[in-house]
C-alpha cells in the first residue's frame, strides 16, 4: 500500500515538474542534465540532448529522445532555426547540421553527417544503427539498415535500404582532383548494394548488385549484378547461380538487349533458344544457313531420274526431303530445309540442262 502511494506521488510531482518546464519556454518539454530548453514545442529527453545545436529560441516542433540526441560538440550552430526533426536513439543526429523535417531512429544515424549544401540538409530520414553516419548528404534522402550510407558521399535523393547498402559509395568521376562528386538519384535496395561503387543514378536491387562497380545510369537486379564492373547505361539481370554471362543484360545508349539463355513466349518451359507458341509478325526473316553449290561440283553424283521416279513411288516424297509425318512430329528447321529446296531447284536445273543438251543432239541427227 505505501508503495501504490509512493508511486502516485512520484508521478504527480513529474507530472507538476514537466508541466513547469514547458510552460517555461513556450510549451517546451526538457529532460536531462544539459538537455535543451529552448525554442517552441520542442521535446528533449535524454542528457544532452539538442545541447547546444538547438539552443535557439526560434528552433521549434522538435522531439528527440536519447542520450547526446543531436548533440552538436563541435559544431557550434546555434543560431540557426531548425524545425520538425525527430531524433530517436542515442546520439542520433548528433554533430550534424540536419535542419528541418529529419527523421533520425536508431543509434548514432545521422550522426557526423556533413551537409553538401549550405542551407544545411532537410528532409532526409534514416533508420537503424549507424545508418548515413559519417556521410555528406543533401536533402530528399532515404537510408534504412544497419550501417546503410555510412561514410557514403550522398547528395539528393537517394534510396538505401539494407546492411551496408551504399556504405562508402562515391560519385562517378570522384577523385582527389575532384572531390565534389555526389551520388545523386539512387535506389539501392539489398544487403552491400552499391557498397563502395563510384556511381551515379543507378537502380540496384539484390545482394551486392553494383557493388565496386564504376558507372553511373545503371539498372542492376539480382544478387552480383553488375559487381566490380566499369558499366555505364547497362541493363543487367543476374543470380550469380554459375552463369558464366547474366541472364539478360542490354544498353540503353545503344538500344539493345540479349537474353543469354532461352527465351519462351506463351511457353512455360522453352526448348530452344526463342520457342513462340503463337503466331510471328514480321517484315523480314534473315537466317544464317548453308548454300546448296556442291550440287555444281564435278564430282556431285546427279541420281537418274527412274531412280527418282522408283524412290517417290515406294516413300511418296523426294530423295534427302524429310517426309510429311516426320515433319509434322519435328517439326521444320527452316535453314537446312531452304538448303535442301534449293538443293532440289539446282538438281532440276540439271536434269533440264541435260535434257536441253539431249535435245539438240537428236535434232542434230534429225537434220543430218
Amino acid at each position: 500500500m505505501n508503495k501504490s502511494i509512493f508511486r502516485i506521488y512520484t508521478v504527480i510531482i513529474l507530472f507538476c515538474v514537466f508541466c513547469q518546464v514547458a510552460n517555461s519556454q513556450k510549451n517546451t518539454l526538457s529532460l536531462g542534465d544539459n538537455a535543451v530548453n529552448n525554442g517552441e514545442g520542442n521535446i528533449f529527453f535524454g542528457a544532452s540532448s539538442g545541447n547546444p545545436v538547438y539552443d535557439n529560441p526560434k528552433s521549434s516542433h522538435n522531439t528527440f529522445l536519447g542520450i547526446g540526441t543531436g548533440y552538436g560538440q563541435s559544431i557550434n550552430l546555434g543560431n540557426v532555426e531548425r524545425h520538425y526533426n525527430t531524433f530517436l536513439g542515442s546520439a542520433a543526429g548528433a554533430v550534424s547540421d540536419l535542419r528541418h523535417a529529419n527523421v533520425c531512429l536508431g543509434r548514432s544515424a545521422g550522426m557526423k553527417l556533413a551537409s553538401i549544401l549550405k542551407e544545411g540538409s532537410s528532409y532526409n530520414i534514416f533508420l537503424g544503427y549507424e545508418t548515413g553516419s559519417n556521410c555528406k548528404t543533401g536533402d530528399y534522402n532515404f537510408f534504412a539498415g544497419y550501417r546503410a550510407g555510412v561514410y557514403a558521399e550522398a547528395g539528393n535523393s537517394n534510396i538505401m535500404i539494407g546492411l551496408e547498402s551504399g556504405a562508402g559509395m562515391v560519385g562517378y568521376g570522384y577523385s582527389d582532383i575532384n572531390p565534389d562528386c555526389f551520388v545523386q538519384n539512387s535506389i539501392l535496395i539489398g544487403t552491400h548494394a552499391g557498397f563502395e561503387a563510384y556511381s551515379n543514378s543507378d537502380i540496384c536491387i539484390g545482394e551486392s548488385a553494383g557493388e565496386k562497380n564504376d558507372g553511373q545510369n545503371n539498372i542492376f537486379i539480382g544478387k552480383n549484378a553488375g559487381k566490380s564492373r566499369e558499366y555505364s547505361n547497362k541493363l543487367i539481370i543476374s543470380n550469380d547461380v554459375g552463369q558464366k554471362r547474366p541472364l539478360l543484360e542490354g544498353d540503353f545508349s545503344q538500344c539493345f538487349f540479349s537474353v543469354n539463355g532461352k527465351m519462351g513466349i506463351n511457353k512455360n518451359i522453352p526448348e530452344y533458344e526463342l520457342d513462340v507458341d503463337g503466331v510471328v509478325r514480321a517484315t523480314a526473316i534473315k537466317i544464317k544457313a548453308h548454300t546448296a553449290d556442291f550440287v555444281f561440283d564435278d564430282n556431285y553424283v546427279l541420281r537418274p531420274l527412274n531412280e527418282v521416279d522408283q524412290f517417290i513411288a515406294e516413300n511418296n516424297h523426294l530423295p534427302d526431303i524429310p517426309s510429311a509425318a516426320q515433319m509434322e512430329e519435328d517439326g521444320v528447321n527452316m535453314a537446312e530445309m531452304n538448303k535442301l529446296l534449293l538443293q532440289k531447284i539446282e538438281e532440276l536445273t540439271l536434269y533440264m540442262i541435260n535434257q536441253e543438251k539431249r535435245i539438240k543432239e537428236l535434232e542434230s541427227r534429225i537434220q543430218e
